[in-house]
């Protein structure tokens, strides 16, 4: 799914509009619960839990949110730098605080973050990292290709 910067307040708006569904809510707080247990172990920095249209049958599912991924990272915490070749993927702030920083075409990470309100978003095949800030970062994911096609890769 190609997205251009016109699309930005539409997806959104069809975000806004899914996260206020109940079930959807209520699934995110789950995992949330969930994933501050996994982030109590000292050896783990980052967790998250992906929610899929399998696991919420009835809902249906934004076509710029096919798949959600609800995710923890501990203060100060860099994620790996990664990319989707085919999935834009749209990022809210549930709580703490946090940046996505996207690789600069020239040399490394631009110093700006894309943020809009409490939202980031990353096109297609842009290399970005998360990185948290001084508290622990919650947040949800949400990724216009669906688990089974998604395409992770990570810079090492």
């Amino acid at each position: 799914m190609k997205t251009t910067h016109l699309d930005i307040d539409e997806i959104q708006r069809e975000l806004d509009q899914f996260l206020e569904n109940t079930l959807v809510a209520q699934a995110i707080d789950n995992a949330i619960t969930d994933l501050n247990e996994q982030l109590k172990a000292k050896d783990v920095k980052s967790a998250s839990i992906s929610i899929t249209p399998k696991k919420l049958p009835g809902v249906k599912f934004p076509r710029t949110g096919q798949l959600i991924r609800v995710y923890a990272s501990r203060p100060k915490h860099k994620g790996k730098v990664e990319r989707h070749p085919n999935s834009f993927q749209t990022l809210i702030t549930f709580d703490g605080n946090g940046s996505t920083h996207i690789v600069g075409s020239s040399n490394g990470f631009k110093s700006e973050v894309v943020m809009g309100r409490y939202w980031s978003f990353v096109p297609e095949n842009v290399w970005h990292q998360p990185i948290a800030g001084d508290k622990q970062w919650v947040g949800v994911t949400f990724h216009s290709a669906p688990e089974e096609i998604l395409i992770d890769e990570y810079k090492t």
